[in-house]
């Protein structure tokens, strides 16, 4: 089972699909991928299983252009690409900062998310169900 949310008049989706709910973030790179080479669009794909775990991995018409995954001890390698998705009024020193707190500890895995989202212009309140989803789903709901 898996569930979709999107508002009227945008040009993204939120999927939330059940089967990477244990954290595999081989199967979130397949479905990415898959989603991305079918719609021939840009697909970015999250994956929050714990404070601990978390990643991201970025598709453009089937081809990976970049992932991050925490723990990592460099930033992402094309950061241009995730900088490609955020708001025009995003600057570069912005998301390397960010991506500087995360790895070092300085920020918890959902706040980084939340900071994420903003930089995309996705309302807090649409990540939010996406963590009430993980919250369920860890709870057997």
């Amino acid at each position: 089972q898996s569930k979709l949310f999107a508002r009227a008049k945008v040009d993204w989706i939120a999927m939330y699909p059940s089967a990477t709910e244990d954290g595999d973030s081989e199967l979130l790179k397949e479905f990415c991928q898959c989603i991305s080479k079918t719609l021939d669009a840009t697909v970015l794909g999250l994956l929050v299983s714990s404070e601990s775990t978390l990643m991201y991995v970025i598709f453009e018409h089937g081809a990976m252009l970049d992932e991050y995954e925490a723990g990592s001890k460099t930033l992402p390698a094309h950061i241009d690409c995730f900088l490609s998705l955020c708001s025009a009024s995003v600057k570069r020193k912005e998301v390397e900062s960010l991506f500087s707190s995360h790895k070092d500890a300085s920020i918890s895995s959902q706040s980084f998310v939340y900071a994420l989202a903003h930089f995309l212009n996705i309302p807090r309140a649409q990540i939010g169900m996406g963590f009430n989803h993980l919250k369920d789903a860890q709870a057997g709901r």
